[in-house]
């Protein structure tokens, strides 16, 4: 593993800081053909890196190099290109950041606005909040391959460096020479951090020359806001031109100060003396192609085998199969989600993607951000309604199942608040009588948390979410931890019931079950008085955490079933068919 290399291996290179780290990425330590991010290969990118694989040919040095696919349409957001997290770099820390990249014959760079992002380092607030990114970019337009660069951290850095027009992807101007093809290429950012007018850094280099330095402008918002993680590429603004691959090797990113000076005096890293082999590139090769978002497009070849191939599609004949149920959805086609939810939040690339999944070959996958609280979310309307009537609109339903597996990552880290709730909507403006949440609890787990937003039988909300009027009923908590690390990285069956009361008695009803086990139960409820004009309208699958997420990081949904009877997690009482032996499915 190389993630961390010893003071003692680097005491010739580098002058150390009182805390100090190297993060490296070689690629040598997995297989060909493996996805080369964390915790499938340790020597590669930690997270956003699914259409990254590990390659032997073009290398820079050893035998392996990273190979980053762009598709044709997509921004390729969370699987194009990759990320690293570091410790926290706050104010006086730096950063020095260097990969070598190998664009093939026949490689476009065509973007819009300012540029292709290419190396991004980010910026965050004492409370996680996103601040921004100091950006290398590579230009399009008539000036494809030059570099142009910005940041979002502090406005003054237009001022100081006038010569950038912004969002001019036209314009003469640009940075070192063009990206040339067939060959690597080395460039290197430093960002010294700092609030203060003249005391930060930002510095770039493209083949050991300098060719960008801004002295004058602040690299931090805040004496208290700090740098957590980088981006490489991962997002193609408008859309990758065709469906193309690069190649990156010898990424090495540290906070102590090299002992390689530039032609200036610089500290730096400067270009490796290895010397690069296998400099032309492969004929392309077959790739397994997730299910693209948010502009679906045919996949090139056979998605991957399901992680788990023992369930197979359960909403196949569903309506003849189980008249009880209500809705299935296996997720295994993007382009559907709009047509099947009446609203669906695509933040962070939300959406059906074929690289895990509980059935069949997809399953919806919400990716979490540092800081930011929205991950994407589904909504969806059934009964008699005031807000997008779309299916069974004659009929109220007083009780209603929902049930649906999800998995986190392997390394999980935290509660991320918001999962799925149900409601009674009672106006077109998305006013509501009733609301059963599932949610997080004070720990790692789930709870109840049922309200009524009604008195008599009149509503009293307002507007959506109406918390002035909200009355809470008392939620009860769940006996798993389900984010807890031994129970992640593995799918887990949650169903959830709501039942509202009679009208005018107290017997309404919200629990919910993990893998078949009862976990709380919130009885005795008067969730709508004496209203009766609709029914449990609604329910929402959510990815949202009111803080912000604490780290990137990707959960999975499959198998949606909503019903009016008891839905169950084994495969034999819900007639699964076996799975096919999967067929078609390409190997490197």
């Amino acid at each position: 593993m190389k993630h961390t290399i010893s003071l003692a291996i680097l005491l010739t290179l580098f002058t150390t800081p009182a805390f100090s780290w190297v993060i490296t990425a070689d690629f040598e330590e997995g297989n060909v053909g493996n996805n080369a991010q964390l915790p499938t290969t340790q020597d590669a990118f930690h997270g956003t890196a699914d259409n990254s694989k590990i390659a032997n040919s073009p290398v820079y040095s050893g035998s392996q190099s990273g190979s980053v696919l762009a598709l044709a349409g997509e921004t390729g957001f969370g699987r194009w290109g990759g990320s690293f997290d570091f410790p926290d770099l706050k104010q006086g820390d730096q950063l020095w950041w260097k990969v070598n990249v190998f664009y093939p014959a026949g490689w476009e760079f065509k973007n819009s606005g300012e540029g292709l992002k290419f190396m991004r380092i980010h910026v965050r607030s004492s409370g996680g909040a996103n601040e921004g990114y100091h950006s290398t970019l590579i230009k399009g337009g008539s000036t494809g391959g030059l570099i142009n660069v910005n940041t979002e951290v502090d406005t003054t850095f237009w001022d100081n460096n006038p010569i950038w027009p912004e969002n001019d992807p036209n314009s003469p101007r640009g940075l070192g020479t063009p990206a040339a093809r067939d060959q690597w290429i080395t460039y290197e950012m430093q960002i010294k951090f700092h609030s203060e007018a003249n005391q930060g850094i930002y510095r770039v280099w493209q083949d050991g020359i300098l060719i960008f330095e801004d002295l004058k402008t602040p690299t931090l918002r805040s004496s208290a806001s700090s740098s957590d993680f980088v981006y490489f590429y991962t997002y193609w603004n408008d859309g990758a031109p065709k469906t193309q691959t690069s190649y990156v090797d010898g990424i090495v990113l540290t906070n102590e100060i090299p002992s390689k000076k530039d032609a200036h005096g610089n500290p730096f890293i400067g270009v490796s003396t290895s010397v690069p082999v296998s400099v032309s590139a492969p004929a392309p090769e077959p790739v397994p192609v997730p299910v693209p978002v948010p502009v679906p497009e045919p996949a090139a070849e056979p998605a991957p085998a399901p992680d788990t191939p023992s369930a197979a599609l359960e909403c196949n004949n569903w309506q003849q199969q189980h008249p009880e149920w209500l809705w299935c959805d296996d997720f295994e086609d993007d382009t559907s989600l709009e047509k099947n939810y009446f609203e669906v939040n695509r933040s962070n690339n939300f959406g059906v993607y074929k690289d895990v999944s509980f059935g069949g070959q997809g399953a919806i996958k919400a990716t979490y951000l540092p800081g930011v609280a929205e991950s994407g979310n589904l909504k969806f309307s059934f009964g008699r309604t005031p807000v997008q009537p779309t299916r069974y609109t004659t009929t109220n339903f007083d009780e209603v199942y929902w049930r649906f597996y999800v998995k986190h990552e392997s390394d999980w880290k935290g509660n991320p608040y918001k999962l799925t709730r149900a409601m009674i909507f009672s106006g077109s403006n998305w006013t509501q009588a009733a609301i059963g949440h599932i949610w997080e609890n004070t720990s790692l787990g789930l709870q109840t948390d049922p309200v009524s937003l009604v008195s008599g039988d009149t509503v009293l909300s307002q507007s959506y979410n109406d918390f002035a009027n909200m009355k809470w009923l008392g939620g009860k908590s769940g006996n798993l931890e389900i984010f807890a690390p031994e129970n992640v990285g593995k799918w887990q069956c949650i169903e959830v019931r709501m039942a509202l009361n009679t009208p005018n008695q107290g017997n309404g009803v919200l629990e919910f079950w993990i893998d078949e086990q009862l976990q709380a139960s919130s009885s005795n409820l008067d969730f709508r008085g004496g209203y009766t004009e609709y029914g449990i309208n609604a329910i929402f699958i959510e990815n949202y955490v009111n803080p912000g997420a604490p780290k990137q990081q990707s959960r999975y949904i499959d198998n949606l079933v909503i019903s009016k009877q008891r839905i169950g997690c084994n495969a034999g009482t819900n007639n699964i068919a076996a799975p096919k032996p999967p067929s078609g499915i390409f190997t490197q």
